[in-house]
């Protein structure tokens, strides 16, 4: 309601746009808070915390290639934060998962991304999860 208004009043506004994607990721509404915060990245938003909000928005939509885009940045920034390289083995394993387990490549980087994560900190129930997600074929 009052954040549509205002967005509507300044559509340039990024404080809005974060606030609107919040209660869209409080709602459950992942995808519509995903692409809320394209929106916020694209008109210039670079915090770390609404590009990892964004990653895992599209995460939860199922937007593995999306999601990768924004935690490579991440990574590219921050590259001994577990967070970043957890959820981009989780991205690329999501993308692994939906190409039907066919695409090679996407499996190594997987691994490879899972094992970056693993050298920051051994034991972590995301970290399980991951290697769930790549089934048999994980590391």
């Amino acid at each position: 309601g009052l954040y549509q208004s205002a967005h509507q009043l300044d559509p340039l506004d990024l404080r809005t746009l974060n606030n609107m994607a919040e209660i869209h990721l409080l709602l459950g509404l992942s995808q519509k808070a995903a692409q809320t915060l394209d929106k916020s990245i694209a008109l210039g938003e670079r915090r770390a915390e609404v590009l990892m909000k964004a990653s895992k928005a599209h995460l939860r939509a199922g937007n593995g290639r999306a999601a990768e885009v924004y935690l490579l940045r991440l990574v590219a920034e921050m590259p001994n934060d577990f967070e970043s390289r957890i959820r981009l083995a989780e991205a690329i394993a999501l993308r692994f998962k939906d190409s039907g387990y066919k695409a090679r490549d996407l499996l190594e980087r997987a691994k490879k991304s899972l094992q970056a994560a693993k050298a920051l900190r051994g034991k972590n129930i995301d970290i399980i999860r991951v290697r769930a997600m790549l089934s048999n074929y994980g590391p």
